[in-house]
């Protein structure tokens, strides 16, 4: 059936499924599809993290042209293209409330009020959702939305208070974020039925008795902390003041009450206590226990609640629903569930061996809460191979006291694992470098075999007994400084060096350690804090993998590899100042991964002459190496064209790529992108690889520019074997179907060649 003999009507209702830009972009099609897009009912336009021009031109063209009488949704998410002005967004709104806008999203993060002074009158609204971090004075009065069902209110640092609230209180169904606290007196919420609040902010739980005094006729109460929340100072939420007299939703209405996470804090056990106690008509309390938080013990907490009285006879208490919840939750709630499915008594009758497998899979906490479920249980966890203690972003009081019980009295011969994540902790407890040591040589007395160690201060935390383990296979050091390196250092068993955004103080201490790896396979150094670091040297004739990244140490001179067991090499070099790299002896390589972002082209050059050999390579720099390299064996080669130069060193890679197979372009993940390629300079001759072995060509991220379609489009006419050519367009770029066509229509050396896209 052709599509063009169906009504407006449903022609309409396909495009509704359609992105607004995909559908805007049909008009192309034929003048019968011209204006269909303008009877849309639901609009978004969105930017992303790597903004593309156009967006508010784009919206400016187009928004006003729009004919729907109604605009049931407009979403404007426009958060990270610093060009949108707030008057732009201003006139976007009001062509929205001129079309009766029934709901509407706003996402600006820039610190400029973008309703500065204005009344809105927002008459058919239903929903609204309103996302306020701006830290400047400003003032909008937002008012007239009889309609309106549900909010979303998340102001977290402007000082809109009741202006906002008074406006919604017809809602019934309202999800709150408050750093202002309670909101003025005279706001009554006589419909709302559900509540969401996020109790991330110190005066949470004063805005929740507010809204309970509020909301006589609430059902259901949600408490919770929005994802990417991360809430106010280490202290906490500050107590609630219990309410004079018991809220009349309490008495009356409330039947569901959920508290996700639960930390088992004093305020977050007096509100919990509260509600259960003057709930009268509650039917189910739901306590999700932090996910994060592997340290307080859990068994009190519960048996807290559990005991607490009731003011409803038919309330159940959950602590987990069921088995699909036992990954997100840890401690006692694990067993809980395990009770409630199986036979404790038959499981109490394994084997001790089966059971301490069991455990394994466990976190290390909830496998130490099981030494209250029995005098069976009570000692198996010391059996435990493996071992890991993770502080959290929310600090929780006890963890060295955990740690400094449990770990002297671990019984088996020899620890695995052993992973000390103490990125959060070391900022806000009492943890020092001593405690860390004395933990690390206890690891190192059971012949650890991995250890893993994260500790944000640059402090010496490594004890000399460390250096000379024999055991140690694996050892991964994050944010950990090299300090007092002694002058013996001997790991005989050390197969895995990583050294994640490492401090170290000389180059000294760094060659020391690598000198003491005689059979060291796999090495890792993101030299992060590396001020004083001048030069180093890589001399190791057992290394297979390598990964350096030098983020942008101005004091680096120079530095030398010479790794001939060597696989794999990344290098990535984002420095600045000019400094000198001698790499060599490499015969066995067979990948690299180059991001070379701001060095010369002496490093470049450096590089690159060593890895002619492999037959994988990725590559993004900002400059091209000079003539003569020649990659024989390439077979697959990708691509980053996030810099002005990346059509100048695809062309060179392409005439020194005789045998390539695979050829991927895409810009690397949280790489920025240039102000476009430079032009296009066609390789003369026509490249070998093109004429006789290209058989795969992707691009991911593909806009269309001119530059980008003069490559693409000589491509395909020139790979002559060329089996599958993928184009990947990018999802915030403009109208595609015009630029996709130039490809579709653009003629194909290979016969063969099927082009998708996507």
């Amino acid at each position: 059936m052709d599509i063009n003999g169906l009504p407006d009507d449903l022609l309409v209702k396909i495009l509704s499924f359609l992105p607004t830009k995909v559908a805007v972009s049909t008009c192309v099609l034929s003048k019968r599809w011209e204006f269909l897009w303008l009877w849309l009912p639901n609009l978004e336009f969105e930017s992303h993290w790597d903004p593309r021009p156009g967006l508010g031109d784009f919206i400016n063209k187009k928004l006003p042209l729009h004919r729907a009488p109604v605009i049931e949704t407009l979403r404007l998410h426009p958060t990270w293209i610093p060009h949108i002005k707030p008057e732009d967004i201003k006139r976007w709104i009001e062509i929205a409330v001129s079309r009766h806008v029934r709901e509407l999203e706003l996402d600006y993060y820039y610190q400029v009020a973008c309703l500065p002074a204005n009344h809105f009158y927002f008459s058919k609204m239903e929903n609204l959702k309103l996302v306020d971090w701006n830290k400047r004075e400003h003032y909008s009065l937002i008012k007239n939305m009889p309609k309106l069902r549900e909010a979303y209110v998340d102001v977290g640092y402007s000082n809109l208070k009741n202006l906002i609230i008074g406006s919604i209180t017809s809602v019934k169904r309202l999800t709150i974020c408050s750093s202002e606290g309670p909101y003025g007196d005279g706001c009554d919420f006589k419909d709302l039925e559900q509540l969401n609040l996020c109790v991330c902010r110190n005066n949470s739980l004063n805005l929740l008795v507010q809204l309970l005094k509020g909301s006589p006729n609430l059902r259901v109460l949600d408490i919770s902390v929005m994802k990417d929340h991360l809430g106010d100072e280490p202290n906490g939420i500050v107590c609630s003041n219990q309410p004079s007299s018991i809220p009349e939703c309490l008495l009356s209405s409330l039947q569901i009450f959920n508290c996700s996470p639960y930390f088992g804090t004093p305020q977050d056990r007096d509100i919990a206590v509260y509600i259960l106690k003057n709930a009268r008509h509650l039917k189910k309390a739901k306590f999700l226990a932090d996910t994060w938080d592997t340290v307080v013990p859990k068994l009190q907490m519960i048996k807290e609640l559990r005991l607490s009285p009731r003011a409803s006879s038919t309330c159940e208490l959950v602590f987990a629903e069921d088995l699909d919840h036992i990954e997100r939750l840890q401690g006692l709630d694990v067993f809980f569930c395990i009770k409630k499915y199986l036979d404790m008594d038959k499981i109490s009758g394994l084997h001790d061996d089966l059971l301490v497998n069991i455990l394994s899979f466990l976190p290390t906490e909830v496998a130490v809460s099981t030494c209250v479920l029995s005098k069976r249980w009570e000692f198996l966890w010391m059996w435990l191979p493996n071992l890991e203690f993770v502080s959290t972003i929310i600090p929780r009081p006890g963890l060295m006291e955990f740690i400094d019980r449990k770990l002297p009295i671990h019984r088996a011969p020899v620890i695995e694992r052993l992973c000390l994540h103490l990125i959060w902790q070391c900022w806000h407890s009492h943890i020092g470098p001593k405690d860390i040591k004395r933990w690390i040589e206890i690891a190192v007395s059971r012949y650890v075999r991995k250890l893993e160690i994260a500790y944000h201060l640059r402090k010496d935390i490594l004890p000399s007994s460390l250096f000379t383990c024999k055991s140690l296979v694996t050892l991964n050091l994050k944010w950990v400084a090299l300090i007092d390196v002694p002058s013996m250092v001997y790991l005989p068993s050390l197969k895995t060096l990583e050294l994640q955004t490492m401090s170290v103080v000389d180059e000294k201490s760094l060659q020391q350690i690598l000198s003491g790896c005689p059979v060291l396979q796999d090495l890792s150094v993101n030299f992060f804090y590396t001020d004083n670091l001048r030069e180093f040297t890589i001399t190791i004739p057992s290394l297979k993998s390598l990964s350096l990244f030098f983020p942008s140490n101005r004091n680096l001179n120079k530095y030398e590899i010479n790794t001939p067991s060597l696989k794999y090499w990344k290098l990535v070099d984002w420095n600045h100042g000019e400094h000198y790299s001698l790499i060599k002896n490499m015969p066995n390589l067979s990948e690299a991964y180059f991001d070379v972002g701001y060095s010369n082209l002496k490093i470049l050059n450096n590089a690159i002459g060593p890895v002619t050999s492999v037959k994988r390579l990725t590559i993004c720099s900002e400059v091209v190496y000079g003539d003569g390299f020649v990659f024989n064996h390439l077979e697959h080669l990708n691509l980053c064209v996030c810099k002005k130069n990346s059509s100048n060193l695809l062309g060179q890679l392409l005439k020194g790529s005789s045998n390539l197979r695979v050829l991927d372009i895409s810009i690397k993940k949280d790489h920025k992108v240039d102000n476009g390629m430079v032009s296009w300079n066609q390789p003369s001759p026509v490249p070998d690889c093109l004429l006789s072995s290209l058989q795969i060509f992707n691009w991911s991220g593909y806009l269309g520019s001119p530059e980008e379609r003069d490559i693409a489009v000589y491509i395909l006419k020139h790979a002559c074997h060329l089996k599958k050519a993928t184009i990947y367009s990018q999802p915030c770029s403009f109208p595609t179907l015009y630029m996709l066509k130039e490809l579709e229509f653009s003629s194909r050396a290979s016969t063969i060649c099927q082009l998708v896209f996507h």
